[in-house]
């Protein structure tokens, strides 16, 4: 034989060595693979199925969420819309209420120009001083 055959015979060898365990490998991964997706493959339309139903249950809660928002901006609204009024209302009633309290004035006479008031039976509440002295305090504690 010639030095470039024996050369070749062993480059052929080392291939054919070096080969042999890539191919084991390779089929070994192919293989696991193979187990891999037929796995998901089973799993696969149930996982599919549950996912589906998540994405609606999700879909259902948003919904719901988006109507409490509205709910709570037309609450909102509303609070706004009472407290102006109101504020509006509120001025007239305590005018009302002072009015209803005071005594009634009747208008001037004619050849007179001074107001008249009016004079009738009024209940008369006796003015207690805001502050009592000190020396009667303690007179009056036993």
């Amino acid at each position: 034989m010639a030095g470039w055959q024996v050369v070749l015979l062993v480059l052929a060898g080392v291939f054919v060595g070096m080969w042999i365990p890539v191919s084991l490998q390779l089929y070994a991964t192919l293989r696991s693979g193979q187990k891999a997706l037929d796995t998901v493959g089973s799993r696969g339309a149930e996982t599919l199925a549950q996912l589906t139903d998540t994405a609606i249950g999700l879909k259902e809660t948003l919904v719901e969420v988006r109507e409490l928002a509205t709910s709570a901006n037309q609450l909102k609204d509303s609070i706004r819309l009472i407290s102006s009024i109101g504020a509006a209302v509120g001025p007239a009633v305590v005018a009302l209420i002072r009015a209803l309290r005071e005594p009634a004035a009747t208008e001037a006479p004619a050849g007179n120009g001074a107001a008249h008031v009016a004079e009738g039976p009024a209940t008369a509440v006796p003015a207690r001083p805001l502050s009592e002295p000190t020396s009667e305090r303690r007179e009056e504690r036993p």
